[in-house]
Parts: structure tokens; sequence; C-alpha cells
């Protein structure tokens, strides 16, 4: 291992904390490449996506403080990537093997993976894949009965169930329809556990007793740049609940993608095990559920629900606790309970915490404590790809020019890219023509205007006051406190940005400021953008606002 970047964990380690070093960095390998830039390399994929977003700034930092000049540090994924041995005096690593429940160490079944040969491979047994619905290689076994999926997506199930005991079962006891533990299934010499493919309809059931939807999986997510790194850490929750990212934390602007993310967590786990207790509820509902249990005064069966009953908790919409005093206590008790106990909780929001105002200072730094991911609007080629999927759901036979002209003219959410397709097909389908660009054009007409109309300054200071909960005429005064001279800043980007007006004309709207001072504050959120995530999902909630997104 190169001599700097000794040096560089050494300062990363002390800098972090031992635990979170481990966590992040304790699988990576440095060496400098040819050019002289240091290479990071590790073979586990969702650790190197949260170094690149998270901490690439400061390896970049440290590295140039070692090396006394600027240091170009690349952080790569390499599956044949070995990690180092790990240091004497660090403590051993958390094994990956905390379950959904906490149970005594009695109740703890040790399960050995066997060799699957041809005969065990071809079983109607194979356990339902992890990650939604069946891939392209899956076959039906007959109505209601098992599903068999490929050979990669059994050896990963495999691998998850092994480290996932069932609670349910006693020592020295089989599952129905098992091998128990310490007996070997026919051909194999170690003790084995393999599980049958949950029935169809248990599972559906199971989905929707949790108030899930089963079309929301990872299966029918489509992945772009903007929601990669969330959704790869939505499935490495499934696949290590409640031991690596404790909370997941998702938060992006209004139809990105958060609610499907946090409904397919739910769904894998359940066609993993559809006896888990999964509970699916909004933040709307958690404080509406507060005030019907207080009013009947049933608070422990409300506690009970939420606390004690729990595998796997998803919250939809955290930000609708915010300012309720008796709902946030609630909830920091709820959620203490949960992972305390080492249940996973995954949470999703409309801005990050520190943006929710006012929100207990214990419950944000709680919401810190798991990892934070971003949603971000799709891209063009995203947009595309999932009118396409819609397209192909909907039965409609879009072409390809009819979809690209949809996906530049609707930029702002999800949700709208399903409406203006369902408007063209609709239309198209009542009138039984062929669907065409002219056609789409016309029924489109009104979100083209809109997509091509100018945002002005007008708009973005409401925009920016409201979000930023600062009244118009604080903005255009004369006070600097943070509070008033942050919002101020992001308003003047957001001029700059999405209009035409140029310093002189933005310093004079924004109570006749000089060009210099409009400019200092442009270059000052642009900064930030670059580095700071809570900044960048501040820009995009405001843009959204604005329809810009």
């Amino acid at each position: 291992m190169p001599e700097l970047w000794q040096k560089i964990r050494t300062q990363l380690r002390e800098e972090m904390g031992e635990s979170s070093f481990a966590e992040h960095f304790g699988s990576f390998f440095g060496m400098r490449t040819e050019g002289g830039a240091l290479l990071l390399q590790s073979s586990d994929e969702i650790r190197v996506l949260i170094a690149r977003k998270n901490y690439s700034h400061l390896v970049s930092r440290i590295a140039e403080a070692h090396a006394g000049a600027p240091i170009d540090v690349r952080i790569t994924y390499d599956p044949a990537a070995h990690a180092p041995r790990r240091d004497a005096s660090a403590p051993a690593p958390t094994p990956a093997s905390a379950a959904y429940r906490s149970e005594p160490a009695s109740a703890v079944l040790s399960f050995d993976t066997p060799t699957v040969d041809a005969q065990t491979a071809a079983s109607p047994h194979d356990q339902l894949s992890l990650f939604g619905d069946a891939p392209a290689a899956a076959t039906s076994n007959g109505p209601g009965g098992g599903v068999e999926f490929s050979a990669s997506y059994r050896a990963r199930d495999a691998a998850f169930v092994a480290r996932a005991p069932h609670p349910h079962v006693a020592p020295g006891h089989a599952l129905p329809g098992h091998t128990a533990p310490g007996h070997a299934l026919p051909g194999h010499s170690a003790p084995a556990y393999i599980p049958p493919a949950p029935d169809k309809v248990t599972v559906d059931r199971a989905i929707r007793a949790a108030g899930l939807q089963p079309h929301l999986c990872f299966d029918s997510f489509v992945v772009g740049a903007g929601s990669e790194f969330a959704h790869s850490a939505a499935e490495s929750v499934v696949e290590e609940p409640g031991a690596r990212f404790n909370p997941l934390f998702i938060y992006g602007g209004v139809g990105l993608g958060k609610t499907h993310l946090l409904n397919a967590v739910g769904v894998a786990a359940l066609r993993i095990d559809p006896t888990l207790r999964v509970r699916y509820l909004s933040g709307e509902s958690f404080v509406n559920e507060l005030i019907e249990s207080i009013k009947l005064g049933r608070m422990g069966e409300f506690r009970a629900r939420n606390r004690q009953n729990i595998d796997l908790l998803l919250v939809d919409d955290i930000q609708f606790i915010v300012g309720k005093e008796k709902t946030q206590e609630e909830f920091f008790h709820t959620f203490n309970a949960l992972h305390s106990a080492g249940r996973q909780i995954v949470i999703t929001s409309d801005r990050v915490p520190q943006d929710m105002a006012p929100l207990e200072e214990r419950i944000r730094s709680r919401l810190h404590m798991g990892l934070l991911v971003d949603v971000q609007p799709p891209d063009l080629e995203t947009r595309v790809a999932i009118l396409r999927r819609r397209a192909t759901q909907m039965r409609y036979n879009v072409p390809q020019d009819v979809l690209v002209y949809i996906a530049e003219n609707v930029r702002t959410n999800v949700r709208e890219l399903y409406g203006a397709l369902l408007n063209v097909g609709s239309y198209c389908k009542l009138r039984r023509v062929p669907i065409s660009l002219d056609i789409a054009r016309e029924q489109l007409a009104a979100i083209h205007r809109g997509a091509l109309g100018r945002v002005t300054l007008e708009d973005i200071l409401a925009a920016t006051s409201e979000y930023c909960r600062v009244r118009p005429d604080e903005i255009l005064g004369r006070r600097r406190t943070a509070r008033i001279a942050n919002p101020r800043k992001l308003a003047m980007y957001l001029g700059r940005t999405h209009t035409r007006a140029s310093f002189p004309e933005l310093g004079r709207f924004f109570g006749k400021r000089d060009h210099t001072t409009v400019l200092s504050a442009c270059r000052s959120i642009e900064e930030q953008v670059e580095v700071d995530i809570a900044m960048r999902a501040t820009v995009a909630a405001i843009e959204s606002k604005l329809g810009l997104r």
C-alpha cells in the first residue's frame, strides 16, 4: 500500500472515528497511477458510490495536505479488488448477519449453504428473487406453485437467507416442507436449510396487508443517473436489514420516485419472507393515528402497533410531522425503540433534515445516523425509458419521436410524464387513430407553452420566500442575518440561472444592491452547490416549485 494512502487512512480514521472509517473505507486499497493520480479501489460497489458522493472532497483535501500539491483522487469499483488486511489495532468489523428481528441467542439457527447440484437447481422450491418480480429467465411452475429463477438470483437470495435466520423456528425444528437444521438433504453431507418459494397469493396478501402496492417494486423502477445511488441503497437495506444503513433517508422533489423506492423495499422484503411484520404509512397517517389514539385513550395500542410489532418501518413524507410537538415526541420514541432493536427504518421526505424547521434537534440528529440519499429529476434518456416502459404497460404503440417529444417538454416529474402520455394515448384510442407526433404536439400544446415560458424574478422571489419561510420584503430588505441573507443569495442565484436578467438588473430588483453584491452571492451559491448535498437539494426543491424540474 502506498505511503501516501497510509497517511490518508490514518488521518481519515482520526477525523471520521474508527467505526465510521471502518464502515466506509475499510474495504478500499490505494495505489498511485503512472500519471500521479491516487486510485482508490473497492470490490463493494455501494461503498464506492457513497465514497464518491460524500467523501471525495475530504480525501482530496487530506491527500493535498500530505502531498503538498493537488492530487487527482479517483474512487473506482473493481469486483476483483482485494481489501487491505485489517489493522491489528482496529476493532473487528460488525458481522453483517443482523436479521429483521432481534431474538435470544438460543432461538438463532445456523445454516450452511450446500453446493447446488443440477437436480436441486431445477427444484420448484427455489426461493423468490430478492429484487422484485421474476427476471426474464423465470418460468412458472404451475398455478399457485413456486417460481424457478436463474442461478445467480438463487445464489444471491440463498446468501441472504443464510444471513437472516427465520425467527419462528425453535432449535432443532424445521419449517413445514424444510429439512430440520442438523439433518442433511439427500446427496449432501452438510446440514442445510432450503426454504420453499412462498405462495404467490400469500405474498400478495402480505404485501397488501402492509399497505404496499405490488407493482411498485425494484423491477418496475427505471434507474437513471439521478436515482442510481438511491436505488442501490434501497436494495442494500433489503440485503442487510438494520445492519448497514439504518435509517435510510431518501429525499427529493415531488414525483421523482421516492414512494416507489419505499414500496420496493417492503415488497422485496415480503417476497423473501411473507411473515415479516412490515408497516408502511405516511407522515400524515402517523399524525392522524396519533390524534385518534389520544382521543380514544388507546395510546398503548398505538405504541405497540408502531414499536413492538414491527420488523421494517417505512415512513413516507416525514415532513408532515414538522411543527407538531406531540407527534415528534412519539416519533422520537418509536425511532429509538426500533433502531435499538436493530429493526430497519426507511424514510422519505421532500427535503433534507436541515431544512425541516421547526424540527426537534434530537430527531434531526437521528435522521443523520444512517445514510441520506437524494433522488434527482431524470435526464432525457431516462425520461424516454420511463415513457417507453409505461407505454408498454398501457399497450400503447407509441413511435420513438413521440416519446422523445414528450420527454423533452415534460421535465418536472415522472407523474406528469405519465399524465402527458395518458393524455395523448387516450385521445388517439377514443378517436381510433394511431399516435403521431402531430397529435402529440396538439394535445400537449399547453405543456409545451409552459415549458417554453420564462420564469420571472417575482416568481423566484415568491418560491424562495415560501420554501425558506422568509417574507419577500425581508429578502428585499437590508438585514444581513443568516436567516435572511442565505435565502437572498439563493434567489439571486436562481434569478441569474433561470432568467435573462443581468447582474445590475438583479441588483436593482433585490433591494437596489450593487451588481458586485449579486455576483458574489451567485458565486457563493455555485460553490456550495458543488460540494454541499443539502444546498443542491434546496436549489432542486425551489426549482421544482417553479416547474423547472
